[in-house]
């Protein structure tokens, strides 16, 4: 069973109207829409901690791709292609590290170096 309490969020992309984010959980990877047009958020994919985690390491491939001076591309795992990223969220640490960091605290519980 999932525990809400111990899920941890990561904004990828944002507009004034749009948000996508990925929330991670003991369990599952979910990349949730959150549309200020539609009326509640809506969960567009998820992917089991099996698919992502393997031998306690992360081992989903995470490919980053250039779309314009502000927005990028990143594909997680072979399944989930060309999702839209904000690159002004991740000046500090790129959106891979970042993911990655995501999943090592909700998945794995060590720090990721």
């Amino acid at each position: 069973m999932e525990s809400q309490e111990k899920s941890n969020a990561l904004v990828i992309f944002n507009t004034s109207t749009q948000h996508t984010w990925l929330i991670a959980t003991e369990i599952r990877l979910y990349c949730i829409l959150d549309d200020l047009k539609k009326s509640k958020p809506h969960i567009n994919w998820s992917l089991h901690k099996n698919d992502i985690i393997k031998n306690n390491r992360i081992a989903i491939d995470l490919v980053i791709n250039n779309k314009s001076k502000n927005t990028g591309l990143i594909d997680i795992g072979q399944k989930h292609n060309r999702w839209l990223f904000s690159k002004k969220l991740f000046l500090s640490q790129p959106i891979d590290t970042m993911i990655k960091k995501l999943l090592q605290r909700s998945m794995i519980l060590k720090e990721f170096k």
